[in-house]
């Protein structure tokens, strides 16, 4: 059985005003039980088009699954690589069940930084 596709819950879709020091990304698995999703990859890009290529911001790669009870996953976009200002990104990402199987991307969603930010507000919350 291909492992489902699942759904990001945050940031939710077109949510602004995100800060730069707390760039968390959530799912949640299409599924119950421990241990049906190994690996998640997370991808953040300027442009709706996933898998991304051309426009790629940021890939996590295939990544162990954070927590395996609940089959949710998390994670933190390294500081600096998201531009300062209001700049609109686009997220998604796909899950890896023990069998190996990889799910369908999930639906993307868009969040923008928050107007006014500066390098020095990101280096200050390092």
């Amino acid at each position: 059985m291909a492992a489902g596709t699942p759904s990001i819950i945050y940031p939710t879709n077109g949510e602004t005003g995100i800060r730069l020091a707390h760039v968390l990304l959530a799912l949640k698995a299409p599924y119950s039980g421990a241990g049906t999703q190994r690996e998640v990859r997370w991808q953040v890009s300027t442009t709706n088009s996933f898998p991304a290529t051309t426009a790629l911001v940021w890939d996590s790669g295939l990544r162990e699954n954070d927590d395996h009870a609940l089959g949710d996953d998390w994670v933190e976009v390294p500081l600096p690589l998201l531009a300062a200002s209001a700049t609109t990104y686009y997220l998604s990402c796909l899950v890896r069940n023990t069998s190996d199987e990889s799910s369908s991307w999930a639906t993307a969603v868009s969040f923008a930084t928050e107007t006014g930010l500066t390098t020095a507000v990101w280096e200050a919350a390092q």
